[in-house]
C-alpha cells in the first residue's frame, strides 16, 4: 500500500471514528436529557427515597411502560396525575421505551427500618388469606408470594415498595380516581378494605421477604 492510500484511509476511518463517538454521545445526552425529568424523584437507580414517590427499579418493563402511557393521556387516560403528566410531555414512544428499560434494569432496595410487628403480622394475613368478613380477596394470587408479581399479566413487583405510596394508590382504587387496573380487580378489593387494613398489608408488602 502507497503512502498516499494509507494517509487516505486513516483519515477516512478517523472520521468515520469520531462521527461514531459523536453520535453515540448525542443519543447518550439524549437518554440523559429525558432521565433528567424522572431522576429527581425516583433517582437515578429508581430507587426513591421520598416514601410518597415510589421505587420503579427493577419493576416489569411492560407495566411501566403501561403506567407511562396512562400518565401521558393525562385526563384522557385512567391514571391521572398532573406531575407525571406535565413530565412526560415532549417524550416520544420510543423514549419512554427508554426509560422503561432503563429503570427495570436496576436493582430494587429493600426497605430500611424495622417493620411494625403487629400491622406486619396483619397486612401478612391478609396478603395471603384476605378477609372473608369482608370480602377482601388476598394479594398473592396476582402478586405472588414474594411480592413479585406477574410479568405477562402486567400485575406489578409490589416488594419493598414505600407504605405511603402503596397506601395512597389503594385509597386511589378505592375512590376510583385511579381505574387502570386489568377488569377492575384493584377497585373491588380495595373498595371492601378498611383504611386499617390497607396500612397493614402496606406495612407487610414494604417488609416482604
Amino acid at each position: 500500500m502507497s503512502l498516499v492510500n494509507f494517509c487516505k484511509n486513516f483519515l477516512f476511518f478517523s472520521l468515520f471514528f469520531i462521527l461514531f463517538l459523536n453520535t453515540s454521545f448525542a443519543v447518550d445526552s439524549a437518554t440523559s436529557s429525558k432521565l433528567s425529568r424522572c431522576i429527581t424523584c425516583h433517582t437515578m437507580s429508581g430507587n426513591s427515597i421520598v416514601p410518597i414517590w415510589p421505587k420503579i427499579a427493577e419493576q416489569h418493563f411492560d407495566y411501566v411502560i403501561k403506567q407511562l402511557m396512562e400518565f401521558k393521556k393525562g385526563k384522557d387516560g385512567n391514571r391521572f396525575d398532573p406531575n407525571m403528566f406535565a413530565m412526560l410531555q415532549g417524550i416520544s414512544e420510543n423514549e419512554l421505551v427508554e426509560l422503561a428499560e432503563h429503570f427495570s434494569k436496576q436493582p430494587l432496595e429493600k426497605s430500611k427500618g424495622i417493620p411494625n410487628s403487629v400491622r406486619f403480622e396483619l397486612g401478612k394475613k391478609i396478603y395471603f388469606y384476605g378477609d372473608s368478613s369482608n370480602k377482601v380477596t388476598g394479594c398473592v394470587g396476582c402478586h405472588g408470594i414474594d411480592g413479585n408479581g406477574n410479568k405477562l399479566a402486567k400485575f406489578p413487583i409490589l416488594k419493598w415498595q414505600h407504605k405511603d405510596y402503596l397506601v395512597t394508590q389503594m385509597k386511589k382504587f378505592r375512590s376510583g380516581e385511579r381505574s387502570n387496573d386489568f377488569n377492575g380487580i384493584m377497585r373491588d378489593i380495595s373498595s371492601c378494605m378498611t383504611d386499617d387494613q390497607m396500612v397493614a398489608v402496606a406495612e407487610y408488602i414494604s417488609y416482604i421477604e
